[in-house]
């Protein structure tokens, strides 16, 4: 793909959206998602049904723009797409999105000769064409929304990057990352992928300054040997979080009916997932959980993990997931066993995980920073996680504890993290800069063991 297409794709400075509207429709959600986007270049609405829209010009076809845009959006179905798309590209506009069903995801002759002609005026024209049949792209760092989706009010800017092949997951995404506060950078909907395709968005976000983590959701490959070099490419430089979808033998006949990709024999996707260190997760709430992990959680020098709880119950429970996990729980030394008795008052050696006998113990004084020092100080653990109700509406003493673990997670250079028992609904969405909290236990072990196989690979890499 061509670096200069891309980037009038990726970071436009002039836009164009065909079939922009006053009304709620998907063009009028476009305009108005450009809008709110903040973008400050030129756009230029489309439509030969208005003169004007939201007091701005509106034009009647891409020959009347008075410049050339870096990006054309279009806002149209795909009967309404080709002639304004060929005047963009005799013009010489550099990029596309257009949304549009009835391509491959038609599954008819007719639709295929559409997606082979997309494909054909890219070709001619030297241009960037993301889609068909997406949700369009947003990128909020470089404030444009090409894309029309209901965006969530006081949606995070961030580093996490998505590249999605389903619009509809991407909206599961950017729903479930905005209650969780994650910080996002690039939404990309990569659709049917005609001319641009996932591979080429994962190896633009691997030298994005901006993007630290990319989550990719495919559900088919075209070209295999492209994206697994991309995704080796890109994992190599930071995470790469990859939800498969077609797993099983029903997921792949509904891929293939959705973008009119086959979705492949599972196998060889682990095997590249494997080979290129990308972490592969099974759902949209263990992409979530994940993404924050990576996001928010310094990666660990080794595997070696230290549990601790304020519950017996949890505490067992923990070992037992995080023994699932595959995480390396070794024995308490006896140094730290004696230190660690002394601070909570208790006569009984601990062990890994271990039991604190109470929430009272932990929340007296500055009990919890002095175990997590003596913890943070034992060159026996790399990762220290702490698990506890992490309740809806805090009481004074579980502020305290929070507060506690949070002033000393910042300062530590060995990462330290707070895991909730069960699933955590905090009464308010959590700050961008408060304490991070894992939100369920069986997850939270996963991306532990996730942020733990990232490192040693990264550190792997570093020894070649």
């Amino acid at each position: 793909m061509n670096k200069m297409s891309l980037n009038a794709l990726l970071k436009p400075q002039s836009v164009a959206v065909v079939g922009a509207s006053p009304r709620a429709n998907v063009g009028g959600r476009m305009y108005r998602n450009m809008i709110n986007a903040g973008f400050n270049g030129p756009l230029f609405p489309v439509n030969p049904n208005y003169t004007e829209i939201n007091g701005a010009q509106c034009f009647p076809d891409i020959d009347s723009l008075p410049v050339t845009p870096d990006c054309v959006s279009f806002a149209v179905p795909y009967q309404a797409v080709f002639e304004p798309l060929e005047a963009a590209a005799k013009r010489g506009v550099r990029s596309a999105v257009v949304v549009a069903e009835g391509f491959d995801d038609a599954a008819t002759d007719e639709g295929r000769d559409r997606q082979k002609r997309l494909a054909e005026i890219a070709a001619d024209h030297n241009m960037a064409i993301s889609g068909p049949n997406c949700m369009g792209l947003i990128g909020l760092k470089a404030k444009f929304a090409t894309a029309f989706t209901n965006l969530p009010e006081g949606l995070v800017t961030g580093s996490v990057s998505v590249v999605s092949q389903s619009g509809g997951l991407l909206n599961a995404v950017i729903e479930l990352g905005h209650n969780r506060t994650l910080g996002f950078n690039y939404l990309l909907s990569a659709g049917n992928e005609a001319v641009v395709s996932s591979a080429d968005f994962i190896d633009f976000l691997a030298d994005d300054p901006g993007t630290s983590v990319i989550l990719n959701i495919v559900e088919g490959i075209k070209d295999g040997a492209r994206y697994r070099q991309a995704l080796s490419r890109a994992a190599a430089r930071k995470p790469v979080i990859v939800l498969k979808l077609g797993r099983t033998d029903a997921g792949r006949g509904a891929a293939l009916a959705h973008t009119g990709n086959l979705a492949g024999e599972q196998a060889i996707y682990d095997g590249v997932f494997r080979e290129s260190g990308a972490t592969q997760v099974r759902t949209i709430d263990e992409l979530i959980e994940t993404a924050a992990f990576f996001s928010r959680v310094k990666p660990p020098k080794g595997d070696r993990i230290f549990v601790f709880s304020v519950s017996g119950g949890a505490t067992v429970l923990a070992g037992d997931l995080a023994q699932d996990a595959g995480l390396n729980m070794p024995s308490i030394s006896q140094k730290t066993d004696k230190a660690l008795q002394k601070i909570l008052e208790v006569a009984h050696p601990f062990q890994n995980p271990m039991d604190v006998v109470g929430a009272p113990r932990l929340a007296k004084g500055d009990n919890l920073t002095r175990v997590l020092n003596v913890l943070k100080a034992d060159p026996n653990y790399d990762l220290i996680a702490f698990v506890m109700v992490a309740q809806r509406d805090l009481t004074e003493s579980h502020r305290k504890l929070q507060e506690q673990y949070h002033a000393v997670a910042q300062k530590s250079a060995k990462p330290i993290v707070l895991i909730s028992e069960m699933n955590w609904q905090p009464a308010e969405r959590p700050t961008p800069d408060g304490p991070f909290i894992s939100g369920t236990l069986d997850l939270g072990m996963k991306a532990l063991k996730s942020l733990v196989d990232f490192s040693a690979h990264r550190q792997q890499n570093k020894m070649r």
